[in-house]
């Protein structure tokens, strides 16, 4: 959360619920929305296929469901958390 308010980003919510499933962040800055999905992992080698199908398509719905919302554009990280240090990876599928 720091690591986001340094880099100017406004926390619209945290573990929220919307309609097709949980997310974890949901953050703004320069007009473009992030929904963020945050694991935490024991080692480095362990952030690939931590991502499940079903956990890719409630975060790619709810991106739909908030770009209509909000009428901004969004975008999905991940961010994972190893000791003091946070990999962020984008995430480009499509549902």
């Amino acid at each position: 959360m720091q690591i986001l308010k340094a880099r100017g980003a406004e926390i619209m919510f945290r573990n929220r619920r919307l309609p097709y499933g949980e997310v974890d962040i949901v953050a703004l800055k320069d007009e473009i929305i992030y929904i963020i999905e945050v694991k935490t992992v024991a080692q480095a080698d362990h952030v690939v296929g931590r991502i499940g199908y079903r956990q890719k398509r409630v975060l790619r719905y709810n991106r739909m469901w908030i770009e209509e919302e909000f009428k901004l554009p969004t975008k999905i990280l991940w961010a994972f958390v190893l000791g003091q240090k946070v990999f962020w990876v984008r995430d480009e599928g499509e549902v």
